[in-house]
């Protein structure tokens, strides 16, 4: 199944651009230009040539599929590319480049190949360690759970594992943990809002996938991608139609999974890493004020929820007292959102040199070491504790289709001063209509927001 966690198959989209330019250019390097056409014709090809590739699924994750399938794609992709282009050099007077990009195409076939096949020996051996897991809830008889749960033990480089079944009618199902059994609920939405549930399968006879609308639906309100398990004797035309070990399954929702996934996750690493090293000082220097203003640990450390329901560890400079948590009961009343989030602007508990960290959101620097680690990334909705996430009803759970975030909406629109339902529209108003453009406006967008401290608190 295609995975978000797969987001370097995106960033091999992106790698691919740079290294098809630079092997034309060595290849092309002694070739004597007659007319500028020749060399325009040349710069032509390089987005001709990516766009093929796109076009023949290269830059699909083949979770299941794996080398051969990835590099089937490359050698029809470069196949159609050489047939498309010698005949248009021919008939446009440059057919002496024919050559050039016959070695051209070759020089590709053998780069892309080796760096697929180290990229998913890479993966596979990850996966075998029970690394980049996808965790699956399947609607659908314990007969097929077991036939599905054995096919992905035969696979471990998958990276499948079969975690929730659902049992029974649309109108009366059970959730249990598989293969224990131990229930869990008897609502979808429930299980999806408080398991770690990275897809969907709905295996079913034909004439009953239309009672499963319900289930669909919901899926795609959520933004979790959902499978059909097909007949082999319907199979629709598209590329959403995958096999799993033999058998067809149909993506119904959840497909949009941008290219622009993987340099996303990329700028996170990168930045991350570049920011660890320039402020390490600065973190080093607030770690020993934070332990000498008041008793207690340097970090503070809290539970969050995440990505589909994954849980993580969050890393803050302590801004409160020791044993703040602790104390939430007492303080409860002051609460300024209006929903299950605690914001009040004169909470007793945060220590006088916290306060300032806050104000100048350096209570946040540790987080980067969150990102770095892909529990989080530099911009997504802000990861909300445990018992503040499970309070998130409806359409609002769309807010964890996305790896939480250093900032976002809420953030440069003035982050505590905002009101909870406010909040929750902006995350999935960033969710529904995400780019890399706009996480470099938000990115921008929060240094004056950081520097007049507004809602800080």
């Amino acid at each position: 199944m295609r995975s978000r966690a797969q987001n370097w198959m995106r960033v091999l989209s992106c790698v691919d651009h740079i290294l098809i330019a630079a092997i034309l250019a060595c290849v092309c390097w002694a070739q004597r230009w007659s007319r500028p056409l020749d060399l325009l014709l040349l710069l032509i090809l390089v987005p001709w040539w990516h766009f093929l590739h796109s076009y023949f699924g290269v830059y699909e994750s083949h979770r299941l599929e794996g080398f051969r399938r990835a590099s089937a794609s490359i050698l029809t992709a470069t196949c159609i590319g050489f047939l498309s282009v010698s005949p248009a050099l021919w008939l446009v007077g440059s057919g002496s480049l024919i050559v050039p990009v016959a070695r051209f195409a070759v020089a590709w076939l053998i780069v892309a190949a080796g760096i697929r096949l180290v990229a998913y020996a890479a993966l596979h051996s990850i996966r075998r360690r029970g690394l980049d897991q996808r965790h699956v809830l399947m609607i659908g008889t314990w007969q097929r759970a077991n036939e599905l749960a054995a096919r992905f033990r035969r696979y471990p480089e998958w990276g499948l594992h079969l975690s929730v079944l659902g049992t029974g009618t649309p109108e009366a199902r059970t959730f249990v943990r598989f293969p224990s059994g131990e229930p869990i609920s008897e609502s979808l939405e429930s299980v999806l809002k408080n398991e770690v549930v990275d897809e969907i399968l709905i295996s079913c006879p034909p004439d009953s996938i239309a009672s499963e609308h319900l289930a669909i639906e919901l899926c795609r309100g959520l933004g979790r991608q959902c499978r059909l398990q097909l007949d082999p004797q319907h199979v629709p035309s598209a590329q959403s139609v995958e096999a799993i070990d033999g058998e067809l399954t149909l993506t119904v929702s959840g497909a949009e999974q941008h290219a622009a996934l993987g340099l996303k996750r990329a700028v996170d690493l990168i930045c991350s890493c570049l920011l660890l090293m320039l402020l390490g000082p600065l973190m080093a220097f607030l770690a020993v004020l934070v332990k000498m203003s008041s008793p207690g640990p340097i970090l503070f450390r809290q539970t969050r929820v995440g990505l589909n329901g994954r849980r993580f560890v969050i890393f803050k400079f302590r801004t409160m007292v020791d044993g703040a948590e602790a104390m939430l009961q007492s303080v409860a009343t002051r609460n300024l959102t209006g929903g299950p989030t605690f914001k009040d602007d004169r909470d007793l508990r945060i220590t006088p040199f916290g306060r300032l960290l806050r104000r100048c959101s350096l209570d946040e620097l540790p987080q980067l070491w969150n990102v770095l680690r892909g529990d989080m990334s530099l911009v997504g909705p802000r990861p909300l504790p445990v018992h503040e996430s499970t309070a998130i009803e409806g359409t609002f759970q769309r807010r964890f289709a996305m790896r939480p975030g250093l900032t976002c909406y809420w953030q440069v629109a003035g982050r505590s001063d905002i009101p909870f339902q406010r909040w929750m529209e902006l995350d999935v108003q960033y969710i529904d209509n995400w780019s890399l453009l706009t996480d470099a406006m938000l990115l921008l967008r929060t240094i004056p927001a950081v520097l007049s401290g507004k809602g800080a608190y």
